[in-house]
């Protein structure tokens, strides 16, 4: 089973669970009950990074 991961966006908590496609700077990261700031660059070179979930359309412009 692949683990979950799950990001604040526009302070939503978001479940991700297919491949990134996105540019954010504000995304969090949160791994071991911690919260951190991370890029999409760093998201996509996470290793085992799991699956993730497109996020464009829920930026709010």
């Amino acid at each position: 089973m692949t683990e979950k991961k799950y990001y604040y966006l526009d302070n939503e908590i978001i479940l991700v669970d297919s491949e990134p496609d996105f540019n954010i700077s504000f995304v969090r990261y949160i791994e071991n009950d911690k919260i951190f700031p991370i890029n999409s660059k760093l998201v996509r070179e996470k290793p085992n990074r799991g699956n993730f979930i497109s996020v464009k359309a829920l930026v709010r412009r």
